[in-house]
């Protein structure tokens, strides 16, 4: 992750307009094979893999910031560019068959996109990007890497609570009670109205795993704002490397 400076209020407008029209990213996305009408046929590789999917791209600005989703027959990829004082950040999700082969391409393309946007402003701007944090997302699926990572961290609090807005207000707490500078691992799960499971590295958002409504959500910081009803939070810390707990 990069340390972010001075942004230009200007470029950042400019990067924003860029992002908000489709028609943009048509000739920057990496990987296209073939055209199918509307649809970009993208065929993502690793080692001797291959994944082939038909995608119609489309874009919108919300509160978080702006989404492209990438709609495919068998598959999705969704990016959220978000902007925040002095920096952007990136997130990626995806859904679909052969997430081994295209999670790893996720991150390469939603940065394709945005080192375009930035090289063609006129004053480069720092991207700070955390769709890297879902490469611990899928071990939060694993129970036997949570038992791993139990047996090497102390529970800190228990407690039953009510989640109304989202579990945003959860992280801040952590934050402000400094949990996240005396533990070099965080790990905080949620069971009631459904399952959370978040885990921090040295402060940082470095894995996302939820369940509800029958539905698995794997490394998508989205699914946070949606989490609501009553459940039992657990927080456990760590102050061993990282690499020693997980």
């Amino acid at each position: 992750m990069k340390k972010i400076s001075e942004v230009n209020t200007q470029l950042a407008d400019n990067i924003e307009e860029f992002l908000e029209d489709p028609e943009n990213l048509h000739s920057i996305i990496p990987w296209v094979v073939g055209l199918k009408g509307s649809k970009i046929t993208i065929m993502f590789k690793r080692l001797l893999f291959k994944f082939t999917d038909d995608y119609s791209i489309s874009t919108s600005k919300t509160p978080e910031g702006i989404v492209i989703l990438f709609k495919g027959d068998k598959s999705q990829i969704k990016i959220l560019y978000r902007r925040l004082p002095g920096k952007i950040q990136v997130f990626g999700s995806y859904e679909g068959p052969r997430r081994w082969i295209v999670w790893n391409k996720v991150k390469e393309l939603a940065m394709s996109i945005i080192d375009f946007a930035v090289k063609n402003a006129p004053k480069k701007v720092e991207v700070e990007t955390r769709t890297s944090s879902a490469d611990k997302s899928e071990l939060l699926k694993d129970l036997g890497a949570i038992s791993k990572l139990l047996m090497k961290s102390m529970l800190l609090k228990s407690q039953e609570i009510i989640v109304t807005n989202g579990l945003h207000d959860i992280i801040e707490e952590l934050h402000r009670t400094n949990v996240m500078k005396e533990y070099r691992v965080v790990y905080v799960s949620g069971s009631g109205n459904g399952t959370f499971r978040l885990l921090f590295i040295d402060g940082e958002l470095s894995g996302v795993y939820a369940k509800f409504e029958g539905d698995d959500y794997v490394g998508d910081p989205l699914v946070l704002d949606r989490i609501e009803g009553l459940f039992r939070i657990k927080i456990y810390g760590a102050i061993s490397p990282p690499a020693e707990v997980i």
